[in-house]
C-alpha cells in the first residue's frame, strides 16, 4: 500500500502499491509521497542542461469564460519557470514540492529544455517520466525501491460510480495559503502563465 498525499483519498488503497511500468516512451509510477522530492532532485543531477519548473493547476470556474464547454484536459493552466541550472531548480523543489505534494489538485515537476525529457507527480500519486529511452530510469526508480512491472495498477483502474476517489485543495494552516496563490507570489523568480495563442509561427 503507497503513502498518499494528504489530500487524496482512494477507495481501495490496499490495491496499490509502489510499482512503475514502461510503456514506449513513458514510465508510470506509483510513488509513496515522501519519495517524491528525492527521486526530482536525482532526474536533476542526471541531466547537464537548462531545465525548467512546471506547475499545472485547475482554472478557477471564474476564470473560464462564460459559455465555454468544459473539457477536463483543457481546463487547466499551466505555468513554467524556464532556464534553471540544477542549483536553482533543487530550490524551487525546497520551496514549493512539499506545498505541492500535500495538495490533491495539482501537478508539477522538472522538464529539460534540450532533451525535453520530463519527470511530473500528479493526482493520486502517479509520476510520470517521458523519456526518449526510459529504460535509463530503470536504476533511478530502483535506488528508491520501487519495483517494475507489466502490470501497474494505478487509483484510476480501482475507481468505479460507486466508488470514485476524492481530490482537493490544500490550504496551510499556518498561512491561508493554496496552490493559487502561487504563480503571483513567484513571479518574481521568474512563474509565468503559458498561452499557446501568444507563439507565432
Amino acid at each position: 500500500m503507497i503513502e498518499l498525499k494528504k489530500c487524496c483519498e482512494v477507495p481501495f488503497p490496499e490495491k496499490l502499491f509502489e510499482q512503475f511500468e514502461i510503456k514506449e516512451n513513458v514510465i508510470y509510477a506509483n510513488v509513496n509521497a515522501s519519495k517524491v522530492l528525492g527521486i526530482m532532485k536525482y532526474f536533476i543531477k542526471m541531466h547537464r542542461e537548462p531545465l525548467f519548473f512546471i506547475l499545472e493547476i485547475p482554472r478557477k470556474k471564474q476564470d473560464i469564460p462564460d459559455g465555454t464547454a468544459r473539457n477536463p484536459n483543457n481546463d487547466n493552466d499551466v505555468y513554467f519557470i524556464d532556464g534553471l541550472d540544477s542549483r536553482n531548480a533543487c530550490r524551487c523543489l525546497d520551496m514549493l514540492g512539499d506545498f505541492l505534494i500535500k495538495d490533491g489538485l495539482n501537478t508539477f515537476g522538472i522538464g529539460c529544455h534540450e532533451s525535453h525529457e520530463e519527470i511530473l507527480f500528479g493526482n493520486y500519486n502517479i509520476m510520470t517520466v517521458y523519456a526518449q529511452n526510459p529504460k535509463k530510469y530503470i536504476r533511478l526508480m530502483k535506488r528508491f525501491h520501487i519495483e517494475q512491472t507489466d502490470a501497474l495498477i494505478t487509483v484510476w483502474d480501482t475507481f468505479d460510480q460507486e466508488h470514485p476517489g476524492k481530490s482537493r485543495r490544500y490550504d496551510s494552516e499556518e498561512t491561508g495559503k493554496n496552490i493559487y496563490d502561487i504563480p503571483e507570489a513567484f513571479k518574481k523568480y521568474g512563474m509565468y502563465l503559458y498561452k499557446p495563442d501568444d507563439i507565432t509561427a
